[in-house]
This record gives C-alpha cells, structure tokens and sequence, in this order.
C-alpha cells in the first residue's frame, strides 16, 4: 500500500492532490497489518513535499507493520512537470531514515538507489 504522507488529513490531502478520506485510508492499513497476506507499506519520498521528520511520522502510523520502504524519488519519472527538476535526497539520508523508522517498523529499506 502506498502511503503519501504522515496520517495527518491536511498533508495527506495537499500530497494527494485531493481532498482525503483519512479513517478510510487508517482502516485500509489496520486492515492490511491484520491480514495472513504478504504485504509492504511505501513511501515514494520528493525533496520539498516530505521531509525525513515526515518519514519517521509515517513510520510511527504504521508501528509493528511487517515491512515499510522508502522510494527513492526519481524526476525523470514524475507525471508533476515540475518534479523533473527536483534534485532527489542524497542515498545516505534515506538509509539513515529508514534505520531510523526500524525502531518502528520490522523491516524498513531503501527501493532505487
């Protein structure tokens, strides 16, 4: 499941670019943790719309979650015209996150570096 930004309606709604529906999106991810399945929680992380602090939020809104991973952002790849100039965060600081937010979460690391 992707999760934008920390579980705050206000963010959450300014990352989605719409309007949020926050206890649906708390009861899609209790849901999830609870369930047999496999799964994974993941933030794609963009300089200027999350920072790290954001990062440890998301991570303490899903405490005890199997797995969380931190995207690397890539603007080539962005669909926002204006992302393709944003420089992404330097690989230590997401590592150094994603230790971080293990102090939440099982297992947490860094996808596209």
């Amino acid at each position: 499941m992707d999760i934008k930004a920390p579980l705050d309606k206000e963010k959450y709604s300014c990352l989605a670019g719409a309007e949020v529906n926050l206890a649906a999106i708390k009861n899609s991810i209790e849901i999830i943790m609870k369930s047999v399945i496999d799964y994974e929680f993941r933030t794609t992380v963009v300089p200027g719309l999350l920072e790290i602090d954001d990062i440890l939020r998301i991570a303490k809104d899903v405490y005890g979650a199997k797995r969380y991973v931190l995207q690397q952002f890539d603007p080539k790849e962005a669909l926002d015209c204006s992302l393709h100039a944003v420089k992404p965060y330097d690989t230590q600081i997401l590592i150094q996150a994603a230790l971080s937010a293990k102090e939440f979460v099982r297992d947490c690391f860094v996808r596209g570096i």
